[in-house]
């Protein structure tokens, strides 16, 4: 995606590649992740979807033989220099998974507000807002909002994406508004994906 000149981006992937031993599973990404942004990363199974995000929040270096080429930028802050600590970055940059994955003893209101306890917010009211914030972003709202305290094992999981990258065999294809990438996309295997002619 190309960042206007009133955009602030929040996180940046520059030429990035990751390789698990000699095996280049994302090759030569980059992305712009804008602030207040939802990107959705779309492609077959195996196209390096998981791994590109797992090198955004520096997971991919926990894989024995893994490593990462290029620079991931934070707040114009190289993520993988030396003075960034993996688990306080890991604090600000979480991962969405495929299929909702939450704690299955929780409620929806305590999975929610689960990782702000855990780096010290406890007021209620803080949290209360937090919550209904953060669902209203996920556009879970309306359909959780009576519902809040029941099990969070029937969440949809649904997200709505301002932005949307296809990557197949471990390259960016194409970038777009999400409308138009499925409207019109501008690249054929673009095209022969969202039409299901593949993947």
């Amino acid at each position: 995606m190309v960042a206007s000149a009133n955009t602030r981006l929040r996180l940046e992937a520059a030429h990035l590649t990751a390789l698990f031993g000699q095996h280049r599973a994302v090759r030569d990404v980059s992305l712009l992740f804008p602030a207040h942004i939802v990107t959705a990363i779309i492609g077959p199974s195996g196209c390096g979807k998981s791994t590109l995000l797992r090198c955004l929040n520096r997971m991919h270096e926990l894989t024995p033989g893994a490593s990462v080429q290029g620079d991931v930028l934070l707040d114009n802050v190289n993520i993988y220099a030396d003075d960034v600590s993996p688990v306080e970055l890991r604090r600000r940059i979480g991962m969405v998974f495929q299929r909702p994955t939450p704690f299955p003893t929780m409620s929806i209101y305590d999975n929610v507000a689960a990782g702000l306890r855990v780096n010290g917010r406890r007021r209620s009211s803080d949290v209360d807002d937090a919550v209904a914030r953060a669902l209203q972003q996920a556009a879970l709202w309306d359909e959780v909002k009576d519902r809040l305290h029941t099990s969070a094992l029937a969440l949809s999981g649904a997200r709505v994406s301002d932005y949307t990258a296809f990557m197949y065999l471990g390259s960016l294809i194409e970038v777009g508004k999400t409308n138009e990438l499925f409207t019109k996309p501008k690249v054929e295997q673009t095209e022969a994906y969202i039409t299901g002619r593949f993947g």
